[in-house]
């Protein structure tokens, strides 16, 4: 029952949680009464970069609200993503937006498959080679597009479906690559 807890983590259906309880929050931003959404960003010269794969939703009207204005922004356009519409939204910070979502650079909390699955050490949930100066695997691994997991899997054929790519991706980091 959600109405019981005062955080949800959301993770995206395309990533794999792959770093399992290595995530350590940074539970002083958590704490602040005007966060309301915590997501992996940061500024740029650009503006506010973020990918919004994992975030964690303090439960209330104020996220219920900004998940409204993305929901409204991607509906506006037939292209838009997620993704653009945060990064539109705190950029533009009309709704003051950018005040109630705490960027944490710090955090690896989303990686693409191709950075993690190069690096896996047969048998073990590491990686051979540090990503980003260390072994631990990110919170979660994205699949999308992943077909070049059956040189991972040792299949002869590229998984032909994005659960065929989640299901062989577990399996690198639950039970050892073939």
């Amino acid at each position: 029952a959600p109405e019981r807890y005062g955080w949800l983590l959301y993770v995206d259906p395309e990533l794999a949680v792959t770093g399992g309880d290595a995530l350590e929050l940074p539970w002083a931003r958590l704490a602040e009464p005007t966060t309301d959404v915590l997501l992996w960003g940061e500024e740029r010269s650009g503006g506010v970069v973020v990918d919004p794969g994992v975030m964690l939703v303090r439960r209330g009207d104020a996220s219920a609200e900004l998940f409204g204005a993305v929901l409204d922004a991607c509906a506006a356009s037939a292209d838009a993503t997620t993704r653009d519409a945060f990064q539109q939204l705190l950029r533009a910070d009309a709704g003051g937006w950018r005040r109630r979502v705490a960027l944490a650079p710090e955090l690896r909390l989303v990686a693409d498959w191709r950075q993690v699955v190069p690096r896996l050490r047969s048998g073990e949930r590491a990686l051979g080679e540090a990503l980003w100066g260390s072994t631990t695997p990110p919170f979660a691994t994205s699949f999308r597009g992943c077909a070049a997991l059956c040189a991972v899997d040792g299949d002869d054929e590229p998984p032909a479906r994005g659960a065929a790519c989640r299901a062989a991706l577990l399996r690198c980091f639950t039970f050892g690559a073939a």
